[in-house]
């Protein structure tokens, strides 16, 4: 088993490299954020749509190709059983996608040097930020590979696969780190500050309600910085077990398709 899945690492090189210049693309970013747009903030935006380009990478370079070049047929008559090949080939794009979502997570603190610096009050609990840091990037990188594989085990062709895989990635890359809101814990406080607009009040998270109340002060009901680790575990277990439940249904439907293959 060893020797097909080290098989399947030189063959899956081209997805590697693939993966590789979109990491690049996005260091370029943070580069040039660090030295000219310290508050631009781009390449933490772009950290919660990246793994879905990830997944589309994988969504031609994995199943679907296996299925559309007939290399499944030659593959499952070896000696491996079916259930043994598919864990075989499923290794590389998994460790791909963990290592690329850690590699996203280092961009976008790069990106950062420079405006931590000059930032005073960070709001660890917004958008960008939960899907940007973290071992956000790496496990929802993982859920787009799953995503990738399912389809490419059900329609068995790439167009169909990275259409499916864009549009789900599309959607968990713009909705996907607000699913758990209701389960965060809210603090409320009060806060004043140099501008009138509440918005800005230098709050320690990310405000979901504010009203004024005397003395240019505002009662805020915000998600507190302080509950970022949390949050990061719950969005770990889900797209963790989101995953497993895809990779599992993949298997299940892998090994039916490979019967009618062979």
């Amino acid at each position: 088993m060893l020797k097909v899945a080290l098989h399947y690492f030189k063959i899956d090189r081209p997805a590697w490299l693939s993966c590789a210049a979109i990491l690049v693309l996005l260091a370029l970013l943070a580069a040039y954020e660090v030295n000219f747009k310290p508050y631009l903030g781009m390449t933490e935006m772009l950290a919660g749509i990246v793994p879905m380009f990830a997944g589309i990478v994988w969504a031609v370079a994995l199943f679907s190709k296996e299925f559309e070049t007939k290399s499944v047929v030659w593959s499952l008559s070896q000696d491996l059983s079916s259930s043994k090949w598919f864990f075989c080939r499923i290794i590389s794009p998994l460790i791909s996608a963990l290592i690329f979502g850690v590699c996203v997570w280092g961009i976008v603190e790069v990106s950062q040097l420079r405006s931590d610096g000059l930032n005073q009050g960070k709001n660890m609990m917004s958008y960008s930020y939960i899907a940007g840091h973290a071992l956000y990037p790496a496990v929802v990188t993982v859920l787009m590979v799953s995503v990738a594989s399912i389809a490419g085990v059900v329609f068995k062709k790439s167009i169909p696969a990275v259409a499916v895989t864009f549009a789900l990635g599309l959607l968990v890359g713009t909705t996907g780190a607000s699913w758990l809101n209701p389960l965060l814990p809210v603090e409320k406080g009060e806060f004043s500050g140099p501008h009138p607009d509440p918005a800005l009040l230098p709050v320690p998270g990310d405000i979901l309600e504010s009203e004024p109340i005397e003395n240019g002060k505002y009662l805020v009901e915000f998600y507190p910085n302080s509950a970022f680790w949390q949050t990061q575990t719950l969005y770990t277990l889900m797209w963790l077990l989101l995953s497993l439940i895809l990779l599992v249904s993949t298997l299940f439907l892998f090994k039916r398709a490979s019967k009618k293959a062979i």
